[in-house]
């Protein structure tokens, strides 16, 4: 379900941005909305990563979101009401100790205590693979989808769930704009920049630095990273910029691109589910060159390549400037209780 607005959710908000950060958290889409939408939340995540970007961590974190912490205080289980929405952590702490798993911890042994009709959110900011791998909390999806309690389960990056893609259960969910707080001040600039100006777009189709943490974007062109305020600039003068997945199946890239009105590129799975006609599917496209119908590991290798494929013939569909609202709080929070009204009625 994409709610078709135009851009007022964002025209709403832009003149308020600047560099508060907690602020910024607040109203732009971020892996942390999910605790910011939510009732209750199960995890540690949103104090674990903002308090190694701002100061007295305690109180703004209290001023950020009005959820409560079950994992901190489990005696708020007996608190819970019919509809309350509960966001949880997606993994292990910091990513790297095994020996816990918010997840699995919520899943198997939270969960069955709660006896009201509740919404999850399941965050993939830690970790972006635990529900497709049996070994590593796979098998607990099923939990989710088997409970009636249940009525609704958003998940980001729920494109890396190729097989659950038809549960009506299971809905997509944004991943986000990068909580680093220098690099969320130069975008606010920029962004603020961008709409304040009748700014022509120079660059069709633009390809920038990609992390190595994914073996498949090798096939890509090497491109040097770039300072945050250059990048941003870059992406301010493109009318695409391939966005090929990563580790995880959405990206910052995405949310970048699509406030300063740049159509990504990237593998449809459930992108689409978010992105609607707000990006560009390598799978749309009919080249015999570019077959799409093999097997799994081999179809986004063809996709990257039919990526590479657009990028040096700079051939692809006419622009169309994309919906800007996509990267704001507000419209996200409207898409959540929308459909929850309609699980309601």
């Amino acid at each position: 379900m994409i709610i078709n607005m135009s851009n007022s959710y964002l025209k709403n908000i832009i003149k308020g941005l600047d560099h508060n950060y907690v602020e910024n958290i607040k109203k732009l889409i971020t892996p942390l909305s999910t605790y910011i939408l939510s009732d209750y939340y199960f995890g540690i995540e949103l104090e674990h990563h903002l308090s190694s970007e701002i100061k007295n961590e305690e109180e703004k974190i209290k001023n950020l979101t009005l959820s409560k912490n079950i994992y901190l205080d489990r005696s708020l289980l007996d608190k819970i009401e019919d509809y309350n929405i509960i966001a949880i952590q997606g993994g292990p702490s910091d990513g790297t100790d095994w020996s816990y798993n918010f997840y699995d911890d919520f899943i198997q042994n939270i969960l069955p205590k709660i006896n009201k009709k509740i919404i999850l959110i399941i965050g993939h900011y830690t970790l972006a693979h635990y529900v497709i791998d049996d070994e590593c909390g796979g098998a607990n999806i099923n939990k989710i989808i088997n409970n009636n309690n249940v009525i609704l389960c958003f998940l980001q990056n729920y494109g890396q769930m190729r097989r659950l893609l038809n549960i009506d259960k299971l809905k997509a969910f944004p991943y986000g704009l990068n909580i680093d707080k220098q690099g969320m001040n130069y975008y606010i600039d920029k962004l603020k920049e961008y709409h304040s100006s009748n700014k022509i777009k120079n660059i069709y189709i633009n390809h920038l630095h990609l992390g190595a943490n994914n073996g498949i974007r090798e096939i890509f062109p090497k491109k040097d990273r770039l300072p945050p305020n250059i990048f941003y600039e870059k992406v301010y003068d493109s009318k695409f910029l391939l966005s090929p997945v990563g580790d995880r199946w959405d990206t910052y890239r995405n949310y970048e691109c699509i406030g300063l009105e740049t159509i990504p590129i990237s593998t449809q799975g459930s992108l689409s589910l978010i992105f609607n006609d707000n990006m560009v599917y390598v799978n749309e496209e009919n080249n015999e060159t570019y077959d799409i119908s093999i097997n799994d590991n081999g179809h986004v290798i063809k996709k990257s390549e039919h990526m590479v494929h657009l990028y040096d013939k700079q051939n692809i569909s006419i622009y169309k400037k994309p919906n800007c609202d996509l990267i704001t709080t507000e419209y996200w929070n409207d898409y959540i209780t929308n459909i929850i009204n309609k699980y309601k009625s």
